[in-house]
């Protein structure tokens, strides 16, 4: 394997090809439908859409096990169990990782980027600090409102975010659902070019 990895090497070499290095905390996303919420510089949710396999996998979040941005995993805001008669928070074991993601990393973000003259005027700046903003007032209580009034107007691919069918025989802590990978954008992406995920 190594030897086919040098002569791969002195291939790109002699044809002069530049290969991306990546950050080590930059990863992809995790194999999981991913959807991408919107986020206007005053730290509200003006939308959520579900993104294409094909260009999720192209994107990249910062960040290790414990936390990352812009992208992360949640489960849904709640668990139904008794064939839906009993709706219970399921977020109070993931909250803790969520707000680490969302305070934590956006901070320490920052700090890494800072002085890097190649992204002062691009959206990414904007979006950490609306990011912050938003945490500030309850990222997920505006969740929660946001997928409620979406549902209600027929958006019902976005149900999966809002609930699940748990197991009545399960333990809640130990019955969450599946995770569901999240990208945060800035709504206001025109102000700056383009949108951080694209």
């Amino acid at each position: 394997m190594l030897n086919e990895l040098y002569a791969l090497s002195k291939i790109l070499d002699e044809f002069k090809v530049e290969s991306i290095n990546w950050h080590r905390e930059y990863n992809t996303l995790p194999n999981t439908p991913c959807y991408r919420i919107w986020i206007s510089e005053s730290g509200s949710i003006t939308g959520i859409s579900k993104l294409e396999s094909s260009h999720a996998k192209n994107l990249r979040k910062y960040g290790n096990k414990q936390a990352t941005f812009p992208a992360f995993n949640i489960r849904p805001l709640y668990r139904l169990t008794d064939r839906g008669q009993c709706r219970t928070d399921n977020w109070l074991k993931n909250m803790k990782k969520i707000d680490k993601s969302l305070r934590d990393k956006t901070q320490e973000f920052m700090t890494a980027i800072e002085g890097t003259n190649c992204i002062e005027d691009t959206v990414v700046i904007p979006l950490v600090k609306a990011t912050q903003t938003l945490t500030q007032y309850g990222f997920r209580n505006a969740l929660d409102e946001y997928l409620t009034v979406a549902i209600q107007n027929g958006e019902n691919d976005l149900k999966r975010i809002l609930e699940f069918e748990g197991n009545n025989n399960d333990d809640p802590k130990d019955d969450m659902g599946h995770n569901i990978s999240v990208i945060f954008d800035l709504a206001e992406w025109q102000n700056y070019g383009c949108p951080c995920c694209s």
